[in-house]
């Protein structure tokens, strides 16, 4: 006998290629993906997939670890409630704004480098990362002073192993106060 679909609500994805990828993962065939298939989904890698919209995606609200570096990925929203990602790569994509990930409190890995993103702030509001990468967003400013700099300062105080600079450069923390960080840069 055929085992029955789930009961439920099917998932409408707006992109095949993340609906495809999901499939793949899920070992669904040819049937649809339905809430209880997404709630079942705790792992998924869909890098280099052609993605553009993660509509559908909110409704795998158990899952820990997600993998899209290399899509065209703009949007955040659908990742808004999955609150229980522990691990998220959204190297190359094309993000401009991390707002969308503010509840994501239990991110632990967070990869965002070659993306387009303009404040991370955010970040101060993560406070289970332990590693993030930052390199090659050049709308982030990390001059002396600057508000992503404080960011920067705040993170690697609270013991968070940041990748701002593709070329490497150590960061070395001098002394830590209650007031300051002294850090520097080689």
């Amino acid at each position: 006998t055929t085992p029955a679909a789930p009961r439920g609500e099917a998932v409408v994805f707006a992109d095949k290629d993340l609906k495809n990828a999901i499939k793949n993962q899920l070992k669904i065939g040819h049937r649809d993906i339905y809430k209880e298939d997404m709630e079942n989904l705790i792992s998924l890698d869909a890098s280099y997939s052609d993605i553009s919209n993660l509509t559908g995606l909110e409704s795998a609200v158990n899952l820990e670890d997600l993998t899209l570096f290399g899509n065209q990925i703009e949007d955040l929203s659908p990742l808004r409630n999955l609150t229980n990602l522990v691990f998220l790569d959204l190297d190359e994509n094309l993000i401009t704004s991390l707002e969308e990930l503010i509840q994501l409190t239990n991110l632990e890995s967070l990869y965002l480098s070659s993306n387009q993103i303009e404040d991370i702030t955010v970040l101060n509001e993560l406070t289970k990362l332990t590693y993030v990468t930052l390199y090659d967003n050049e709308g982030l400013d990390f001059s002396k002073g600057s508000e992503d700099v404080e960011v920067l300062k705040n993170l690697l105080s609270n013991g968070v192993s940041v990748e701002w600079m593709e070329d490497s450069n150590e960061i070395f923390i001098q002394e830590v106060e209650e007031s300051s960080v002294g850090i520097q840069f080689s």
